[in-house]
């Protein structure tokens, strides 16, 4: 991720950032500030109240997955605030699948390492070929 954004979205959301988050690809950054901002709605009350923590994982099939957690007790939590996050969470899963990494594009699809060489990565046709 771009040093600018990484410095936004740490602001923006100091309560959720993690070093994690700032080694997603430059692509990606908008789809994971549209995440934390939807997260962020769980502090109803304007606060920065760390609800979940979030992880994006990739397989080596070169899918990637977002996982939330939660790390405020399940008392407090409102079966509407639980449906949210399984909503906003299965809605990114979706996007980032079609994002390119490099550019944001949301026409990307998952493009095979040639031979073995580089990883497995999801780029729209113009950066397939871009490491």
């Amino acid at each position: 991720m771009k040093k600018d954004d990484i410095k936004r979205l740490s602001e923006r959301y100091p309560h959720m950032w993690s070093t994690h988050l700032s080694m997603q690809p430059d692509g990606w950054s908008a789809v994971i500030e549209k995440l934390l901002g939807a997260l962020d709605l769980l502090n109803d009350d304007g606060g920065q109240e760390q609800w979940v923590s979030v992880l994006v994982h990739r397989y080596a099939s070169g899918q990637v997955k977002v996982f939330v957690s939660p790390v405020i007790s399940c008392g407090r939590w409102a079966p509407a605030q639980a449906y949210h996050v399984l909503a906003v969470v299965d809605g990114i899963n979706d996007e980032l699948a079609m994002t390119c990494e490099v550019c944001g594009s949301m026409s990307a699809t998952l493009h095979k390492s040639q031979l073995g060489v580089g990883s497995n990565r999801i780029v729209c046709e113009e950066h397939k070929h871009v490491d």
